[in-house]
């Protein structure tokens, strides 16, 4: 019985000592297509942008549980089919943003507020106010208590 513990100690030390590297490969594709797409992105290059972006959001495919790097590359494809008036599209993806944060981050994280108020900007857009209040309101309430009333945040929220 000791050696079966024994054996299991050193897979479990293996596994740690291994998994980063493993980890990092992936990691650094999907870092250099999301520098790539986001400054395309500043120089108006939306086509090459998006190309960008959607090859960051195949690394995390791979990923077999939520992981922040799937709702940032969820959230620049967004982002930039806001931009494109494509609010449809970008609706569906900045859903699976929030889902994605809250699961991760928790149902009070300013991260979360920020993918709330998103989703508002977009019904907002479209002319959907009465969505947009409610996602708007939602956003404030977590901004509210997790930074307070007083902060940049908070106030940018409210014009």
């Amino acid at each position: 019985m000791a050696n079966f513990k024994t054996i299991w100690k050193m897979v479990a030390v293996v596994c740690v000592v291994l998994w980063p590297p493993l980890a990092g490969a992936d990691d650094k594709t999907w870092k250099m297509h999301t520098e790539a797409g986001e400054e395309a992105y500043r120089q108006g290059n939306l086509t090459e942008a998006e190309k960008e972006f959607r090859e960051a959001r195949k690394e995390t495919d791979a990923l077999a549980f939520p992981d922040q790097r799937q709702a940032v590359s969820l959230e620049n494809l967004a982002r930039l089919y806001c931009l494109q008036g494509k609010y449809g599209q970008a609706e569906g993806l900045y859903w699976q943003v929030l889902t994605i944060r809250e699961k991760i981050l928790g149902a009070t994280h300013p991260d979360l507020a920020a993918a709330f108020n998103n989703l508002a900007l977009i019904y907002f857009a479209e002319q959907h106010y009465h969505e947009a209040e409610r996602f708007y309101l939602r956003a404030l309430t977590i901004w509210e208590k997790t930074q307070g009333a007083e902060t940049c945040a908070f106030a940018t929220g409210l014009s």
